[in-house]
């Protein structure tokens, strides 16, 4: 009937408009909780010390001592102490005279980096399970925007995760950071945190095991010693060679096994 289809219909139409709103939701939360996590892991970074984010030294400072044949506003040349095959010209400043010394920046050629392959950042744990979290976080509103927009490059835009986050650390680093790199540090956390779970999990199973045996009730050996008596038998005495023997009274029950 007419009714009936159009009934069936309508239905249909508000359950799929249901489901879509449902979709919308679980973006939209998980986007609010990719987007709190972000907010944590820059205000993060922003109090990380020199010492955990080591800076690339480009620059340095030298002294200089003013010639004998020289005075204030002359030019003199000298070499770079950093760089040895690099010839540098200054003035002498205005307050300084033959014999006196004064201070000048000079580039560093060659400054100290990671060409050794070794890693200078030192990312507190706090920091790098927040990685690992803002980037489980990252794939869960990956899935739910795919599941609402099945034209949505799930798997591409999750190799993005990080570029954003990259870009509020600072540029000078010894060892920079890139989104690759904070790709390898939430891999590492994600290491070190199943490896700490299996080690405590491994010491609440020992501690129980541990605390069962201590409470474990005593169980009655009359039975085992009885069992026992029936595999090994009757025990007699049996008299060795001699002429006189003792005279023994043997009982029905003596005989029963």
């Amino acid at each position: 009937s007419a009714p009936s289809t159009k009934t069936q219909k309508t239905s249909e139409k508000d359950e799929k408009a249901t489901e879509r709103a449902e979709l919308l939701k679980a973006v939209k939360r998980t986007k609010a909780r990719v987007d709190a996590l972000y907010k944590k892991a820059v205000a993060m970074v922003g109090k990380l010390t020199d010492k955990e984010l080591p800076r690339r030294k480009t620059k340095s400072k030298v002294a200089l001592t003013c010639p004998p044949n020289k005075k204030p506003g002359d030019d003199i040349t000298f070499t770079n102490p950093h760089n040895p095959g690099q010839r540098l010209r200054v003035k002498v400043p205005k307050d300084c005279f033959p014999g006196g010394t004064f201070k000048v920046t000079v580039p560093v050629k060659n400054p100290e980096g990671d060409s050794d392959g070794r890693d200078r950042n030192r990312f507190p744990r706090a920091l790098q399970d927040l990685l690992d979290d803002y980037a489980r976080a990252y794939d869960d509103w990956c899935v739910a925007k795919s599941n609402l927009d099945p034209s949505f490059e799930t798997w591409k835009e999750k190799q993005h995760k990080f570029d954003k986050l990259a870009k509020e650390f600072p540029s000078n680093l010894l060892t920079p950071v890139d989104p690759s790199y904070l790709k390898h540090i939430m891999r590492r956390a994600r290491q070190n945190k199943y490896k700490r779970g299996k080690t405590a999990a491994s010491s609440v199973k020992s501690k129980a095991e541990v605390k069962e045996e201590q409470h474990a009730p005593e169980e009655e050996d009359s039975e085992e010693e009885e069992e026992e008596e029936e595999a090994q038998g009757r025990i007699v005495d049996i008299p060795g060679p001699g002429k006189v023997f003792p005279r023994l009274t043997w009982k029905e029950n003596d005989f029963a096994f």
